[in-house]
């Protein structure tokens, strides 16, 4: 058996291998995106955005706002929390749409919940937090995805299951042929 056999059983494998990885990279870099500000409500601070895309505004579980430091034991939000992003140029409150269900994110600490996302362009921004007492934590940063960036994720890796699954049953079949077409070849000599 040569060396260009090898090489074209393994065409398929490597492909499957490389299709598979796209979305494994895509969901990286999407969950260990930085985030743009971490602020704490009541308060208003200022961050910038210099891609435009769609964002989450996170609810941090603990953490140190300067000379306070909070912990949260519940899920549940402060009573008169209110949050919004507006345009620090012109003063436009930016459209939040509320989270659905219950995201959370915990790549590293500390917890982050998800309250709402917004879509900014590039430009410079103020959050805006209010609560009717209680310190919490607030951070913004990239969205992580929608369904259909999921979806998309998910048919790339199937499609390279798929594609490195037929690589290797047909690397086995051919190589099975190989030998016993040679092995056929020696015993008719």
């Amino acid at each position: 058996m040569n060396l260009k056999f090898f090489i074209k059983l393994l065409i398929a494998p490597a492909l499957g291998v490389i299709i598979m990885l796209i979305p494994m990279i895509m969901f990286i870099r999407a969950v260990s995106a930085p985030d743009l500000v971490t602020a704490q409500a009541p308060g208003i601070t200022p961050f910038e955005v210099t891609e435009a895309d769609s964002y989450t505004v996170w609810r941090l579980s603990a953490g140190v706002m300067g000379d306070n430091e909070f912990r949260v034991e519940s899920d549940e939000l402060p009573a008169g929390l209110a949050i919004h992003i507006r345009r620090s140029d012109d003063g436009t409150t930016v459209p939040l749409q509320e989270s659905m269900g219950s995201t959370q994110s915990s790549s590293g600490s500390p917890t982050k919940i998800s309250l709402a996302k917004a879509q900014l362009s590039p430009g410079k921004y103020e959050l805006v937090g209010t609560t009717s007492g209680e310190t919490v934590g607030l951070t913004v940063s990239k969205s992580v995805g929608s369904l259909q960036g999921f979806a998309t994720g998910m048919m790339l890796l199937f499609l390279g299951i798929l594609v490195l699954a037929g690589g290797v049953i047909y690397a086995v079949i051919a190589i099975l042929r190989k030998v016993t077409s040679s092995s056929s070849q020696t015993s008719a000599s």
